[in-house]
């Protein structure tokens, strides 16, 4: 699912959420042209992401003994051990497919050593990003954050990676990037606006991940048009892309991950058509330049959507000192350490983020923040972030002078949390400060 938010550093605002996921419709299923529709980007398809006819091979290894094949759709296991023939390196492996015909499995056992009496852990993946699970796989505790790469075509191409992680249960199952297409053919984003337009939407796989654009696209004919409108966040103003226009009168040719937009299309009767995305969660490297003050028309990945709904935050300024930070929630009874923090260069503010960003996310998997914390940081400059959450937190250096200066969005100062009382502060220098 797709989320997307019109954001506003000093005083913030969010406007109209439209969620969507892979295709992104932009007529009713009789192709009747509809309003304006929000969406954003937090994924670019990749090109010949099709099943394709050449075969594919994994990238972790080439040895079969890794592989554990599931060819029926039934209720029973397939079983395999990860390598029978070295008894350092067996582990009890076994997949069941929910919903595929077939299911190849492979899981990186690199300088893994097993105990016979370790736990048997247990996940579940989806072919696409927030639908159901499709197939579960068990194995050896060990294993767990190890790669694991899997196909749904016995030709072994279109190969999706994740890592093994017990979090993801049925009702929160995995969800692996296509890392690898047809063979010999590289694997890069189709960002180009006229690449990703598809005027009959119907047609099409019904798993969004295996659409080829070279087969299933269908182009514009005399009458047929998509309009885009993307906000200019730094020179303040709406940019407009137009099929009908030469790319030249265009104010913009490609989409960018981590970037919303609204969109318009007009196509044939009878047919639904709109855009073809990828699915990915954004991370800081995802956004390309820098918030502005003022308007920003950003995506949320899934994770972060619930920060619409009552968005509140602070502007940190960060040191050249690297340190690390601890961010609680609004009982201050459960927190994360975010280690690696610090400002002073693109590169610098946008890896604070990244690992903030990533930390959260982590926490709440090992249930050491609670499911209903959400938490996202951008970066503003070299030296200033902003953290946006959907309730009140609270941030505090955990070591080094890692931060020099919090506000709000607005600019005020913020509150100091004592364990009797909330402050006002006085010096926007003082930690403990919360939204």
């Amino acid at each position: 699912m797709i989320k997307s938010f019109f954001i506003k550093i000093i005083g913030l605002l969010l406007i109209n959420i439209v969620l969507y996921a892979g295709y992104i419709p932009l007529t009713d299923s009789l192709g009747n042209e509809k309003s304006w529709v929000l969406f954003g980007v937090t994924g670019l398809r990749s090109t010949g992401a099709g099943s394709g006819t050449s075969a594919g091979s994994f990238s972790i290894t080439d040895d079969s003994k890794y592989n554990i094949i599931d060819a029926i759709q039934d209720a029973n296991f397939t079983q395999g051990l990860i390598d029978p023939l070295d008894p350092d390196l067996q582990s009890l492996g076994k997949v069941k497919s929910l919903t595929l015909s077939y299911i190849q499995v492979r899981i990186d056992t690199t300088d893994a050593t097993f105990d016979t009496t370790e736990p048997i852990y247990t996940m579940y993946v989806a072919m696409e990003k927030n639908s159901g699970a499709d197939f579960m796989i068990t194995y050896a505790a060990s294993l767990e954050n190890r790669a694991m790469e899997y196909t749904i075509f016995d030709d072994n191409s279109s190969v999706h990676r994740t890592y093994l992680n017990r979090a993801n249960s049925y009702k929160n199952p995995a969800y692996g990037e296509l890392t690898q297409s047809i063979i010999g053919m590289p694997l890069s984003s189709l960002s180009k606006i006229r690449d990703i337009v598809d005027f009959n939407l119907s047609d099409n796989p019904s798993i969004g991940a295996y659409y080829d654009k070279a087969s299933d696209q269908k182009v514009a004919t005399d009458g047929d048009f998509l309009r885009l409108y993307a906000y200019d966040a730094q020179n303040t103003r709406w940019e407009l892309f137009d099929t009908r226009n030469n790319d030249s009168a265009n104010d913009f040719l490609e989409l960018q991950k981590g970037k919303a937009y609204w969109g318009q299309i007009d196509g044939p009767s009878n047919t639904q058509g709109g855009v073809v995305l990828g699915d990915a969660n954004i991370s800081t490297s995802e956004y390309t330049s820098f918030l502005e003050e003022g308007w920003n028309l950003l995506s949320f990945s899934d994770e972060n959507s619930l920060i619409k709904k009552s968005a509140t935050g602070l502007i940190v300024t960060l040191t050249t000192d690297v340190g690390s930070i601890k961010i609680w929630d609004s009982s201050a009874n459960s927190n994360v350490i975010v280690n690696s923090i610090e400002g002073g260069t693109v590169g610098e503010i946008r890896t604070s983020c990244l690992n903030i960003n990533d930390a959260v996310k982590q926490a709440k998997t090992d249930a050491q923040m609670p499911q209903h914390f959400n938490l996202k940081a951008f970066p503003i400059s070299t030296t200033k972030i902003v953290l946006i959450s959907d309730n009140r937190f609270i941030i505090d250096e955990d070591t080094n002078d890692t931060i020099s200066a919090i506000t709000t969005l607005t600019g005020a100062n913020p509150y100091k949390v004592n364990p009797q009382s909330i402050d006002a502060i006085d010096d926007n220098q003082e930690m403990n400060a919360t939204t």
